[in-house]
């Protein structure tokens, strides 16, 4: 096996296009034939000059990493997929096109994703991942009615800002198969470079603000996935940027717990436990809601770090400002397809 680097580096005499290997920590890439190897922190170059070139590249990760997929971008090999990448150029033939690029010097890049195996992922704008379930929904202590629904959650750049980072728009629509009708929500994300996710602001542009880290943004995932990491925040919904202006107070807990093997129609996963809860009190009139009114919200989420959530169980209680229960809605969701890697 031919170990390549930036100081080793594999050059014909002939001209040709370059593949530059860039592999960051956490893994190696390999060829199925034996012939090369790009260890962990290398770059490493190779040159390919003739019709006779037929490699399997293959990203194995090191032990508590896990390979999330091969890099996109312009000029890169493979981008979004998961599988070995093969690069023949046996199948040139008399393409004029292809044998130009090949006698080209040209660079293309091929580039591996690891992530240790419990940290949550970057999330990307265009991401998107579908579910379908159940939503069951009650009035009072009234009867319950149960219906099925589909879902896509979708994320894209956000029009809000907060210095120093880069915020997401996460839009989730549900559809409900028995009347046809749809309704979307959507909250606005930050993440931190170890994956962490933050919420930033409701639909509304109500924004968060953390009482115990005097910042913005309350912490609704952590990152890495350990289990027993277990935190209590209070918060504030504020109108807007104004500290003064508060909306709403609350408190939320976050718990993961270990990963269990979790099947759903999307396929089978090792998935961390989320379970989070969230009371939230309303201190001033808005828009459907009475000061004293309460939001009770209980979630169980099983999450793939490399992927998303996989599957979602979410119970919301609506309480009046005299402390009676108004409405119950739970949702039990399975995911189903995505185009995340």
């Amino acid at each position: 096996m031919k170990p390549l680097s930036v100081s080793l580096v594999l050059v014909f005499a002939l001209a040709g296009c370059h593949i530059e290997i860039d592999v960051p920590e956490g893994g190696r890439v390999t060829t199925e034939s034996g012939t090369h190897e790009c260890l962990s922190g290398q770059t490493c170059v190779i040159t390919v000059s003739d019709t006779n070139f037929d490699e399997t590249f293959v990203a194995e990760a090191d032990e508590d990493y896990v390979f999330a997929g091969w890099a996109r971008d312009n000029r890169y090999f493979c981008g979004g997929s998961v599988q070995p990448c093969r690069l023949p150029t046996t199948g040139f033939g008399n393409d004029d096109n292809l044998l130009a690029v090949l006698n080209s010097d040209e660079t293309f890049f091929l580039q591996p994703i690891f992530k240790k195996e419990n940290q949550v992922r970057q999330i990307q704008p265009g991401e998107f991942i579908e579910y379908r379930g159940t939503l069951t929904t009650r009035e009072g202590f009234g009867p319950s009615a149960q219906s099925n629904v589909s879902a896509r959650l979708e994320y894209s750049r956000s029009a809000f800002e907060l210095e120093g980072e880069a915020v997401f728009a996460e839009r989730v629509t549900i559809n409900h198969a028995s009347t046809g009708t749809s309704a979307t929500s959507t909250v606005h994300l930050y993440q931190d470079d170890d994956g962490s996710v933050h919420t930033l602001a409701d639909e509304d542009g109500a924004r968060y603000y953390s009482l115990d880290n005097n910042t913005y943004g309350l912490l609704a995932l952590p990152s890495p996935l350990v289990p027993g990491t277990n935190g209590t925040t209070r918060y504030r919904l504020l109108n807007g940027t104004d500290t003064s202006q508060t909306r709403a107070s609350g408190m939320q807990s976050v718990l993961v717990s270990d990963a269990e093997p979790v099947s759903v129609p999307l396929g089978s996963f090792s998935a961390y436990k989320v379970t989070t809860e969230d009371e939230l009190e309303h201190v001033a009139p808005t828009a459907g809601y009475s000061i004293g009114d309460r939001l009770v919200a209980e979630s169980v989420q099983w999450i793939v770090p490399h992927m998303d959530v996989v599957r979602i169980q979410l119970t919301l209680r609506r309480y009046d400002s005299s402390g009676n229960l108004a409405t119950t809605r739970i949702i039990d969701m399975e995911a189903t397809r995505t185009n995340i890697r």
